[in-house]
């Protein structure tokens, strides 16, 4: 069985999308969870957008997204059986608007560390999640280790990507 873990960006102007793109320097703005449903063969998208972590079928994923990279990590059925459990327990949590809001801010600005006063106001915890944040459980969920004392809430897609890079994953895309 397959996950994959993907980056994307839209596919027409949104400026949320565009300013996330211009803080990361990178081609992309988001991140995502791909993975085929067996009962029914179709692919789907796992991710925190829109509002709130949902899920959504890859054809309605690529009406309004172009997929940049993406890495396969072929998994178990038993892991598996555990992120869809994953997904159907996170499905609806809130999106944390301030948190894409003060990572974006941090990174045009060349904030390394967030002010604690700051950091306080806006961390969550797992109560809500932004895309790479959702990613980046998924990836530990997976049986991947994350580096030590990396902070969850600070963590932004090209975070992620260097990471799986690192990793030894090879990237399509």
């Amino acid at each position: 069985m397959k996950i994959t873990i993907g980056f994307s960006r839209r596919n027409k102007f949104a400026i949320g999308s565009w300013l996330i793109a211009e803080s990361e320097k990178r081609p992309y703005s988001h991140a995502y969870i791909r993975f085929r449903l067996p009962e029914v063969n179709e692919e789907m998208i796992f991710q925190a957008s829109k509002g709130s972590v949902n899920l959504i079928h890859i054809d309605r994923f690529k009406e309004h997204n172009i997929i940049v990279k993406e890495y396969d990590i072929i998994i178990d059925r038993s892991i598996f059986f555990k992120f869809y459990k994953f997904v159907a327990q996170n499905l609806g949590k809130k999106y944390s608007k301030s948190q894409i809001l003060w990572l974006t801010l941090a990174k045009l600005l060349q904030i390394k560390k967030w002010p604690s006063r700051i950091y306080d106001i806006i961390k969550n915890g797992e109560s809500e999640e932004i895309c790479s944040e959702l990613a980046l459980r998924v990836f530990e969920l997976l049986g991947y280790r994350l580096p030590e004392n990396v902070d969850v809430e600070q963590f932004t897609p090209s975070d992620l990507d260097e990471l799986l890079s690192s990793r030894g994953l090879k990237a399509n895309g």
